[in-house]
């Protein structure tokens, strides 16, 4: 079974019909999200970077993480970022199904 594919929220990649979150810019640096997997295809993680404008990599956060049960399917239990915006100076990041996530646009570091 295969599911839906996100409902995306951040509004520049509702305009370019992609379903995944496009990166951010503000003040020289770029914010953008990686999704990774691991343990030989056995989970899945996603990591907020942020790199300066000539790309170097500032600083890099793990936002979330997941062992895949294995008796399901892996892409009924991925999880997908649907959100990615500057808010002051918050980078704050979204989760389909989970209250968004504020992190330092300084230093990457979990805020409230």
């Amino acid at each position: 079974m295969s599911r839906i594919p996100p409902k995306m929220e951040q509004k520049a990649a509702i305009k370019a019909k992609v379903y995944h979150v496009l990166p951010v810019s503000a003040n020289g640096k770029v914010y953008s999200v990686e999704t990774l997997a691991f343990q030989n295809g056995k989970g899945q993680l996603h990591e907020v970077i942020c790199q300066s404008d000539r790309g170097k990599e500032v600083w890099r956060t793990r936002i979330y993480e997941r062992k895949y049960e294995p008796m399901l399917e892996t892409d009924v239990q991925d999880v997908f970022v649907v959100d990615l915006y500057l808010q002051e100076e918050k980078l704050v990041v979204k989760l389909e199904y989970h209250e968004p996530i504020a992190l330092a646009a300084a230093n990457g570091q979990p805020t409230k």
